[in-house]
């Protein structure tokens, strides 16, 4: 069993791409590329028959709201509201990940197992707020090549200890520390991934994010596929892809500025890596700040509405306004 920081995780991403925690940038700075603007405008979502819409309308559809003129955006509106519910307060979503790992650790030990956990430290958190990804592309561009990286290298030497021990473990004992431990490796959010009891699903289930609940990923997945490829939204993206390219880019989507960064090698000097990394950013957002992130927002403030009212558990993190 190879030991691995909870944290980025292709397995966790999957998870963070589904509810959208994942910034505009396709996933977080630095990361794959992929667009996770999954939820377009003025449609409607079909869902289970018994659910009804924030209006009370028991129809069975989920209306999105209409979109002909989105409000002016604000420095201090949050990029994806969603977010809210999934990160419970923590910061980001590599910190909301690090408690995690923090009380497996504890828990692990408790169960009479070896764990090493480090804190980590975040010195560029994720951007949140429309203020925040305008302030973070300045300095940073995707944070691919200039993001600060924390204490990366401490935190990987203890996954390794941890992985050492973990091999000094007779065949028995290494079954039981998995089955303390938790994880089965599928992908998280299944339902299948972490076993019930164990330290892993109890430190998940402790932090009360949506991220970890399988039957509200649920819910945002099927309205997030019923909403997408609808005329609306691929008028929004030609309004994108225009945008970019009267700016000189042979791009259409996000992830196609992206991969013009991500897609540098070693061969480039450093310094061009960052000059080009903060040029297309710059380009990039731009462009999502006057086509897809006003939109983006207002659909997933109706879904916020939608789901607290499914979830009242999550009411208390739901952002104001």
């Amino acid at each position: 069993m190879k030991h691995r920081d909870l944290g980025p995780s292709e397995a966790l991403r999957s998870v963070v791409a589904l509810v959208a925690i994942a910034v505009l940038f396709g996933c977080a700075p630095g990361g794959a590329a992929e667009d996770v603007d999954t939820l377009p405008a003025s449609t409607s979502v079909p869902v289970a028959e018994t659910v009804s819409s924030p209006s009370g309308s028991t129809s069975g559809m989920f209306q999105l709201p209409s979109l002909e003129v989105p409000a002016e955006l604000q420095d201090d509106d949050l990029l994806m509201p969603m977010s809210a519910l999934s990160l419970v307060g923590f910061d980001s979503s590599n910190q909301l990940f690090d408690r995690v790992n923090e009380l497996v650790a504890s828990c692990m030990q408790q169960r009479g197992w070896t764990y090493e956990h480090v804190a980590l430290i975040e010195p560029v958190p994720d951007p949140l707020t429309v203020g925040q990804l305008k302030a973070f592309t300045a300095d940073y561009g995707y944070g691919t090549w200039t993001r600060p990286t924390g204490n990366d290298a401490e935190r990987k030497a203890a996954d390794e200890r941890n992985h050492q021990y973990f091999m000094t473990l007779t065949p028995d004992e290494q079954e039981r520390y998995r089955r303390d431990y938790g994880d089965t490796g599928e992908v998280a959010g299944s339902g299948t991934s972490v076993l019930e009891g164990s330290c892993l699903d109890e430190a998940q289930k402790a932090t009360g994010s949506l991220t970890f609940n399988p039957a509200v990923l649920a819910e945002v997945s099927r309205l997030s596929s019923g909403a997408m490829n609808t005329p609306a939204w691929a008028e929004i993206n030609r309004a994108y892809a225009e945008c970019v390219q009267d700016l000189g880019y042979d791009a259409s989507l996000p992830q196609d500025m992206q991969m013009m960064v991500w897609g540098l090698g070693s061969d480039v000097p450093r310094d061009e890596r960052v000059r080009i990394e903060l040029e297309v950013a710059g380009a990039d957002i731009k462009c999502r700040l006057e086509t897809r992130i006003p939109y983006q927002i207002a659909v997933e403030r109706a879904l916020v509405e939608y789901i607290v009212e499914r979830y009242p558990e999550l009411a208390q993190w739901a952002p104001e306004g």
